[in-house]
């Protein structure tokens, strides 16, 4: 019965099936390329550009709180054809690892592309969705993301293989990812809300976002802090983790079976979340989930056999799932449906600094105090977010049901 809640959104809802398939399609030709693109320059031997290009698409990553304001201003379908168009340039212009300039501009326009549809897809999810299906959509989110992950990675893997020449293999493997980001540009449909036409209201348009984060200073401050915590809890411990589970004593084989299992297991359990959560209990999922996911990662330190590591590790996941679900429906009822585009960028933008952090700050404590460290770092952050970040939220509730009951006044006494 979970399940169906799932496939009946999208078979009822049209809108829906192109989201999934638009998603699907795009991080397919991520993943594929995100797979090839280190291995090819690997190979010509210019490691070096790679870093250069990586480094570029994350500060031009980084600047997702100006894409915000473009999806603001411009309408979502408009900058998610333009970022898929970026983007998919972007992968075309990996092929050429032996030229530094072209390997700079690829990270940027990637980077600039890749912010803009990510922070495009939120303010399209409540184009579609009603607040009782937000959870099923949003779990429909996850699901094609994480499809397509698999996908991606996929056919770079047994595409290459079967060729079995990396010379050739690698540059149309990666103008194959290219052609399907490219392609998922065809299921953006014409999204209800995104008319950037002139009318009596254009004033309240041209607020100036400069003015609207100071008016909205607790949100702001908010959403930076809470998004550069976010982006620490997750890179401290994943990029790590296959080393991390080797030092807790995992043989090769097992890591290899287990991060296969959690690909395929965020497929799977996503629909059934999205099915479960509901708006009237997102705080209590979020609270507990956090919680127990910093007690997964304290059991980590005892001394277990391989397979009860893999066993919790597995819980920790389905456990990250329902918080990530419950946070963006919390995120959505806090921003403002007209704001969207800017909160879901200035998130976007913190998270990828707290990212940068957390895997600089992670290999820093790996290298000098050890595994046990970087989880009681990583399970303390955790406990702090299942605290604070409820509260907040709470805070910012206070602040709009306030806001409207001042509305509500000013009419009444004229």
């Amino acid at each position: 019965m979970l399940m169906l809640n799932f496939f009946v959104l999208i078979k009822k809802n049209r809108s829906a099936r192109h989201f999934f398939v638009f998603v699907t399609l795009f991080f397919s030709g991520m993943w594929c390329s995100k797979t090839i693109h280190p291995l090819w320059f690997e190979y010509n031997h210019s490691l070096d550009y790679f870093g250069f290009s990586y480094t570029a698409m994350a500060i031009a990553g980084s600047l997702s709180f100006l894409t915000g304001m473009i999806v603001d201003k411009f309408g979502t379908a408009w900058t998610l054809r333009i970022g898929t168009l970026l983007y998919s340039i972007a992968l075309l212009l990996r092929v050429f690892a032996d030229s530094f300039s072209l390997s700079i501009v690829s990270g940027i326009v990637g980077g600039l592309g890749a912010s803009t549809v990510l922070v495009s897809l939120r303010p399209w999810i409540i184009s579609w969705s009603s607040e009782k299906e937000r959870p099923v959509a949003l779990s429909i989110n996850q699901t094609s993301n994480n499809l397509g992950t698999s996908i991606g990675v996929i056919i770079a893997g047994f595409g290459i293989s079967a060729l079995g020449n990396l010379k050739t293999g690698y540059p149309i493997f990666l103008i194959v990812s290219s052609v399907l980001v490219l392609l998922s540009v065809l299921f953006v449909p014409k999204i209800k809300g995104t008319n950037t036409s002139k009318s009596k209201d254009d004033t309240e348009k041209k607020i100036k976002y400069r003015d609207l984060l100071k008016e909205k200073k607790l949100l702001s401050v908010g959403v930076i802090i809470f998004g550069v915590l976010s982006g620490l809890v997750v890179s401290m411990l994943n990029p790590y983790l296959p080393l991390i589970l080797k030092d807790l004593g995992l043989p090769l084989h097992l890591i290899s079976i287990l991060m296969t299992i959690l690909t395929i297991l965020r497929i799977v359990v996503n629909p059934f979340i999205g099915s479960k959560v509901n708006n009237k209990n997102k705080i209590v999922y979020f609270a507990l989930s956090e919680i127990c996911i910093a007690i997964c990662l304290l059991l980590l330190l005892i001394p277990f056999s391989p397979y009860l590591v893999m066993l919790i590790v597995i819980i920790r996941s389905i456990l990250i799932s329902i918080s990530v679900l419950s946070e963006e429906l919390m995120q959505i009822s806090m921003f403002s449906a007209k704001l969207v585009g800017i909160f879901f960028g200035l998130a976007q933008t913190a998270f990828f600094v707290g990212d940068a952090l957390g895997g600089t700050i992670a290999g820093w404590i790996y290298n000098n105090a050890g595994t046990n460290i970087v989880i009681v770092v990583t399970a303390s952050l955790t406990v702090l977010n299942s605290c604070f970040y409820p509260i907040f939220y709470k805070l910012i509730n206070k602040n709009k049901v306030r806001e409207i009951d001042e509305v509500n006044t000013n009419a009444v006494s004229l």
